[in-house]
Order: structure tokens, then C-alpha cells, then sequence
């Protein structure tokens, strides 16, 4: 509905003017150089309830005489509204993403499918010691050579190949001497893989000292010969070879309270 002929810009679009666009106009005039706000934006303000304002991004053209001289303005306004809105909507859901990461309990590395590190999460970085520098555009094989030549490069190429996911344990083992222990999930993901892995050390050196006792335990059964063990209730549990070689009993007959069949009532 406006009126546009023999009017200025600033008169035709005061809203403009206010942002500074229509200042653009001079510059353009006096350098003879052409403008592109491909970064920046004006609003428009329209009469249709549904788009009272329009996000519109411009190019300024300076037109020449034949001496060259700049004798006006070609203005091309192209409506960048929904490319705008669809940028903050991507930006706001890469925050979200990258705050999902960094709050996650286990460490992540994302591989693109030729096993390029594309990205590691807070977590990750601080179990490897490395920041992303360091990490982001090496494969993965020269990020960690530990893991070529493992049943991890096999999980890994797996994962990728048939699309399904993969867990295993893997015990990593630093240049220094360090050997960390890893339980890895590898995800097949569009493009790619990400890899989820906790460190495992403390199970490990629980379940090695468990191990040990248990042998330590067998050992001196062994070397005593009657002798057994039941627990609060009176039951028992696992084996007790001290118990069988005395009854005759199986490990079947004096699980729980199965013993008291080879007592005299």
C-alpha cells in the first residue's frame, strides 16, 4: 500500500532508514563499490496479519554512466525471514546437542565413516588427557593407535559395515606405561559411529583382587582338606570340596541345606 515514485528510500521506508541501511546508499554512491548484507538484515513491516514483519537481506548495485560515473542504485531485497529463523532454530539445537554431551556420564567421540574424529565431549577429553585441537580431523587409528591390530578396530569396522552396535571391554595402553581399562559402546549413526566408553579400572582391580582371593581360598581348602563354610542361614554356597570328600556328597546334594541329609537325624 505504499507510495513508492518520487520519493526517497528513507520516506518510502522509514524502518530501514532507522537501521542504517539507507545510510548503505551513500556509501555505495561515493565508493562506486557494490554491497551485499548477505550478514545482515532489515525489517520490512507489512499490512498481512500473518507477516507483519519480514527479515529481508539486500544488495546494492551501483549503476554506471558511460564515463563510468555511478548515476543510481539497483536495490534487490530477497526475504530471508525463514532462512534466518531456520539458522536460529539449528543453533539453538546444537546447543541443546552440545549441552547433552557435555552432561553425559561417559565419554563420546564421534567418527565420520572413514573414522576421522569429528568431535569428543567434555568427559572424553578429560579421561584422554587432550584437548580438541589435538584430537578433531585425525583418524582414529592415529588418535589412538592402541586400538589397531584389537578386537576394538574389528568392532569398530563392524559396527560400520553392518550397521549395528557393538560392546566389548578394551584395556588401552599409554606410551607412559598406563594401561586404562574401557567399557566401549560403538553406535552405528548417519554418516558415521559414535563411540560411548567408561573407564572400567576400579571393576577391573576389583574383580583381579576377587580372582586372587577366591585362588588364595581354594588353595587353602585344599591344603587342609576338611574344611567348609556356610553362610547366616546355615546354607552353602558354591563349592566345598572339604564337605564332599568327608559325605560323599555332590555340589548338587549339599547346595543350600542339602548337607543335613548326610547327618545322622
Amino acid at each position: 500500500p505504499r507510495q513508492f515514485v518520487g520519493l526517497s528510500a528513507a520516506q518510502v521506508f522509514p524502518e530501514a532508514a532507522a537501521e542504517g541501511f539507507i545510510g548503505l546508499l551513500d556509501l555505495v554512491r561515493t565508493s562506486g563499490q557494490r554491497h551485499e548484507g548477505l550478514h545482515a538484515s532489515g525489517v520490512i513491516e507489512t499490512t498481512r496479519p500473518s507477516e507483519m514483519q519480514r527479515l529481508m537481506g539486500f544488495i546494492y548495485e551501483p549503476l554506471r554512466d558511460a564515463d563510468q560515473s555511478v548515476s543510481g542504485i539497483l536495490i534487490q531485497g530477497h526475504d530471508v525471514s525463514e532462512l534466518l529463523q531456520s539458522r536460529e532454530h539449528l543453533r539453538a539445537a546444537n546447543m541443546r546437542y552440545a549441552t547433552l554431551l557435555d552432561s553425559m556420564g561417559e565419554g563420546m567421540v564421534m567418527l565420520d565413516g572413514e573414522f576421522r574424529v569429528l568431535q569428543v565431549n567434555s568427559k572424553g577429553l578429560r579421561m584422554d588427557g587432550r584437548n580438541a585441537r589435538q584430537l578433531v580431523g585425525l583418524s582414529y587409528w592415529d588418535a589412538w593407535p592402541g586400538a589397531v591390530d584389537t578386537p576394538l578396530e574389528c568392532a569398530l569396522r563392524e559396527a560400520l559395515t553392518s550397521s549395528e552396535q557393538r560392546r566389548l571391554q578394551h584395556c588401552y595402553e599409554w606410551e607412559d606405561g598406563r594401561q586404562l581399562w574401557f567399557d566401549i559402546r560403538v553406535l552405528p549413526v548417519p554418516g558415521g559411529l559414535a563411540v560411548l566408553f567408561r573407564n572400567i579400572n576400579g571393576i577391573k582391580s576389583v574383580d583381579e583382587s576377587l580372582h586372587v582371593s577366591e585362588q588364595r581360598f581354594k588353595a587353602a581348602v585344599s591344603a587342609i582338606g576338611v574344611m567348609w563354610t556356610n553362610n547366616a542361614l546355615g546354607q552353602m554356597e558354591g563349592e566345598q570340596p572339604g564337605w564332599a570328600e568327608i559325605t560323599g556328597q555332590t555340589p548338587e546334594q549339599y547346595q543350600g541345606l542339602g548337607w543335613a541329609a548326610a547327618l545322622h537325624p
